[in-house]
């Protein structure tokens, strides 16, 4: 993307949401070196040289659960400075189909929760946000 840094690594994830608002997360595990183990996040992963940020997400959120996405929509670019690694997070989100399956194959676990649970898993209030925003989109799709 044009005016970002290059020295810092980029990262795409997925908020996938059913039409109740619920959020698809997942639990990462708790192995020694990986970026905030035990914490529950939306499923995504680091861009691969040459790749769009879109395709990382489909890419890595496809790895994650075995879920196609099938209508991406951009939500924000932002460095993510939360902890000591910094690199640019590259958010989008997309409607859960009700009809593919979903697999953990990352993580401990993957499930939907409700927004009004939300606190309890997020840490990071940015998502929070970005969650509502997407909530509601899915109304204005929904209306």
């Amino acid at each position: 993307m044009k005016g970002l840094s290059k020295a810092l690594d980029s990262v795409s994830a997925v908020f996938l949401v059913k039409k109740d608002g619920s959020l698809l997360l997942q639990l990462r595990d708790e192995k020694p070196g990986i970026r905030r183990p035990g914490w529950w996040v939306i499923p995504g992963g680091h861009c691969n040289p040459n790749e769009s940020t879109i395709e990382c997400a489909r890419r890595e959120f496809f790895e994650e659960t075995l879920y196609h996405c099938g209508n991406l929509r951009y939500i924000d670019t932002i460095l993510d400075t939360a902890d000591e690694y910094k690199y640019w997070l590259h958010l989008y989100w997309d409607l859960y189909d009700e009809k593919q399956k979903i697999s953990c194959m990352e993580g401990q676990k993957l499930v939907f929760i409700g927004r009004s649970n939300g606190p309890e898993y997020l840490k990071l209030d940015f998502l929070l946000n970005y969650w509502d925003s997407v909530i509601e989109s899915v109304k204005m799709i929904e209306d």
